[in-house]
């Protein structure tokens, strides 16, 4: 009898996971390691067919990727999207009937359970007739939510007021921010910064890693705990990762544009990309702030600007940035022969123009929206 050995490398279908979950979750590899090699057990089919296929809790400080991770396995998956459960919203207790379902007679009866079995399946499709359902920042649910998880995660089904619910076919995700505090004051104190590549952040990261794993063991049973198949750490983001955060943020954003049908692209010079990194950067809050920052001073001043019609059909939006230490950022008009391309674009889904081009502006004819001078026509 001889002894099989291994192969590390991925199976085809682990492989073309792990390439689309790292395309849309940035400065995450490891933890997007981890999830694929736990979902090779999904993949294999040999899950424990009486508890759910998988059931995973990511760990680390907010706005690193930890809700962006499960959103985007369950599009890699075939889904339409996934069940999110906002603990936030269960800190009492009468509030978790809200979950498991209202007695007869009671007010929100009528509503249905939210762990309901047609609920959680409303996103499946014919290629994938799984579900993914997302508890986000667990922690914050009252302490008897832990007895609700026990009950699905020791069985693979929840008994609700209207019926049961068979979670066999689930993943599981649990979120926690525990220990936020801990882990802002380690990134805070620490001499790397949230700016620097210096080779020591991954002591830093290890370091949180130890500190939410304690938090962990402190804050939740035991019995839940041995319940779950992985935690998954995520560190805290660099700035080259910011940087391909930004990058994509601007390509959703131009996205958004299209499906409204605005027929008008945008470019965003370094100047401006340098600018919103500074003014958009959080140890604290992560991505979150990046994205906030990007709502507030290039969504809202664009709406401002299509409601007010002050581009054409065709016109290319240039987002620049006068100095670093400008309050805001300047919106200039390029008027472009683009329209044609765009519809064409758009029909193909598959813009086979740059819309997002790092590299300085060519020289020519630019008007300032904000020029009280300037007009339209």
């Amino acid at each position: 009898m001889s002894a099989i050995k291994l192969d590390t490398s991925r199976s085809e279908k682990a492989a073309a996971l792990q390439a689309a979950l790292e395309e849309n979750v940035i400065g995450q590899k490891r933890a997007v390691d981890s999830l694929v090699r736990a979902h090779e057990i999904v993949l294999a089919g040999i899950s424990d067919p009486h508890r759910p296929l998988l059931t995973v809790l990511f760990l680390g400080p907010t706005g690193v990727g930890k809700t962006e991770l499960a959103k985007t396995l369950a599009k890699a998956l075939g889904l339409t999207g996934l069940t999110r459960i906002d603990c936030a919203e269960f800190r009492e207790r009468h509030t978790l009937l809200n979950l498991i379902g209202s007695p007869k007679s009671y007010v929100g009866y009528s509503d249905g359970p939210r762990l309901q079995q047609a609920k959680i399946d409303r996103y499946q499709t014919t290629d994938c007739k799984v579900n993914v359902v997302l508890f986000d920042e667990v922690e914050k649910a009252h302490p008897e939510f832990t007895n609700i998880l026990l009950g699905l995660l020791d069985s693979g089904h929840l008994n609700l007021s209207d019926g049961e619910t068979d979670f066999t076919k689930t993943i599981i995700i649990l979120t926690s921010n525990l220990s936020s505090r801990e882990t802002s004051a380690l990134i805070h104190n620490s001499n790397i910064g949230f700016h620097s590549e210096h080779e020591d952040r991954k002591a830093l990261d290890d370091e949180i890693w130890k500190v939410s794993k304690g938090a962990v063991a402190k804050f939740f049973r035991p019995e839940l705990v041995n319940r779950i198949d992985k935690i998954i750490s995520f560190h805290s983001l660099s700035s080259a990762s910011m940087r391909q955060i930004l990058a994509l943020e601007l390509k959703s954003i131009q996205e958004r544009l299209f499906n409204a049908q605005h027929i008008v692209t945008i470019r965003c010079t370094s100047a401006a990309k340098d600018w919103l990194l500074q003014n958009g950067t959080s140890e604290v809050y992560g991505a979150r702030e990046l994205k906030r920052l990007l709502e507030r001073k290039v969504v809202a001043p664009l709406a401002s600007i299509l409601a007010n019609k002050a581009v054409e059909p065709g016109d290319r939006i240039v987002i620049d940035a006068r100095n670093p230490d400008a309050k805001d950022l300047v919106f200039l008009r390029k008027k472009g022969q683009l329209l044609k391309r765009v519809k064409e674009a758009i029909k193909q889904q598959k813009p086979d123009f740059p819309l997002l081009v790092p590299e300085p502006l060519p020289t020519c004819d630019y008007s300032p929206y904000f020029d009280p001078e300037w007009s339209p026509t």
